[in-house]
């Protein structure tokens, strides 16, 4: 599935997106690698295309399971993994509705690092959404593990599986499109 997933990237016809962003809806705390949808709003001037365009996806809590070298300028800490515990809010936006405008997809991520990440991810919560970067070094540490777990949660999550069933009808329609340019 994971395959699916990266072709819908390297096909291309994605919109290509870096945008502020501003959560449309609180969501409450969550379980280690919940899967929830997320809707967010552009932070824009009013007289914007992107204005009245909504941004969804879901948002996942991960652990950091990778050492983080930290930096404060004068001293180099390097931090151990910290299994269990939440690390941050990954965000992956997936879809761009504008009104009477067909979805479009998009695969965008971002995460919310709150003061306190028990408190997930609050209303009116900002944060910056960047398009996926195909250097694998400038993609966020999270990212894999975020989507292993949405794939693993959409045989029972609603919300894993519309965010899977989007992307794979988008990768399927890449292909077709891409087959028919080489044609």
């Amino acid at each position: 599935m994971l395959d699916i997933f990266l072709n819908v990237l390297y096909l291309g016809a994605l919109t290509a997106t870096e945008v502020n962003l501003m959560a449309t809806q609180e969501v409450a705390p969550q379980e280690l690698h919940a899967v929830v949808p997320v809707e967010f709003r552009a932070v824009s001037y009013i007289w914007s295309d992107v204005y009245p365009c909504r941004f969804s996806g879901v948002t996942v809590p991960v652990e950091r399971d990778w050492e983080e070298v930290v930096d404060n300028g004068f001293v180099k800490t390097t931090l151990p993994p910290e299994p269990g515990k939440i690390y941050t809010y990954a965000i992956i936006i997936n879809k761009k509705t504008c009104p009477g405008k067909e979805a479009e997809a998009m695969f965008s991520t971002g995460n919310w690092n709150g003061a306190f990440t028990n408190l997930g991810v609050p209303l009116g919560a900002k944060f910056m959404a960047r398009s996926l970067s195909m250097d694998v070094e400038r993609q966020p540490r999270w990212l894999s593990q975020a989507i292993k777990v949405i794939e693993e949660a959409s045989t029972n999550n609603a919300a894993a599986l519309n965010f899977v069933t989007f992307s794979n009808q988008l990768a399927v329609r890449n292909k077709e499109m891409s087959a028919q340019v080489r044609e």
